[in-house]
């Protein structure tokens, strides 16, 4: 019987052995995928970080953008209204051009001694 309990802790101290080093490999492997795992994540905020800077940096130009496109479209309006202006004005140059010609040819016309209607009634 002292045989079979000698094997008896012969076996049990194989089996701690086995356990000890299941142990130990479980320990390493975890520690491993927790690395990987804190690398994965560190990797993901990184990424997520240049992410907003790319759209704070896309945010900031199209704000600009609109900016410019609201100043031009200002400098635009004031043109039309210059353009508008300056029409009008060309206008009002034809139409006095065309009232002293017209005093012009009246004047004539009774420094020359031809009658017109206004002269008959």
């Amino acid at each position: 019987m002292a045989k079979v309990f000698c094997d008896f802790r012969f076996l049990l101290l194989v089996a701690a052995g086995v356990f000890i080093y299941i142990q130990m490999r479980l320990f390493a492997t975890q520690s491993e995928y927790a690395d990987r795992l804190a690398a994965a994540v560190t990797e993901l905020l990184h990424f997520s970080y240049k992410s907003i800077e790319a759209e704070n940096h896309c945010t900031s130009q199209m704000r600009s953008l609109i900016d410019q496109i609201s100043l031009q479209q200002g400098r635009i309006v004031a043109l039309e209204g210059f353009r508008n202006s300056v029409i009008y004005r060309g206008h009002e140059f034809s139409l006095v051009t065309f009232a002293i010609q017209n005093i012009q040819a009246h004047e004539l016309m009774g420094v020359t001694g031809i009658w017109t209607l206004s002269d008959h009634s």
